[in-house]
């Protein structure tokens, strides 16, 4: 009978007892979810690019499990900025330059391409 009370007390036991080691183990990261630090030209190979010249303070991390993401972290001086993002991405979309906020809007209600563009005041 002492036996059938303690088996509770034992099943209770043994379970913290691997939940213990489950959370103090080591665990490998089999899985690759956790972020690694890679080399940076490993991190810019992956989308096509290499280090600018210049460029320092440089950190590149990855995580990998059902998609791959690679972070690169780097300084680089304004005017080689420019240059590299140019050889290294030709094909980018170039954003149009900003231009000031003019005090007059052009309003149309109309969805038609074709259709006269109204301004207010005429």
């Amino acid at each position: 009978m002492a036996a059938i009370l303690a088996l509770p007390v034992l099943l209770v036991a043994g379970l913290l007892v691997l939940i213990g080691v489950w959370v103090l183990s080591d665990d490998e990261e089999t899985d690759g979810t956790r972020l690694k630090e890679v080399p940076c030209a490993e991190a810019l190979a992956f989308g096509g690019a290499r280090m600018p010249e210049g460029a320092g303070d440089a950190k590149c991390t990855v995580q990998s499990w059902l998609d791959t993401n690679y972070q690169a972290d780097f300084r680089v001086p304004r005017a080689g900025f420019d240059s590299w993002l140019e050889d290294a991405y030709p094909q980018r979309a170039v954003p149009a330059p900003r231009r000031a906020p003019t005090a007059r809007t052009t309003a149309s209600s109309s969805t038609s391409p074709d259709a006269p563009v109204r301004t207010p005041g005429t």
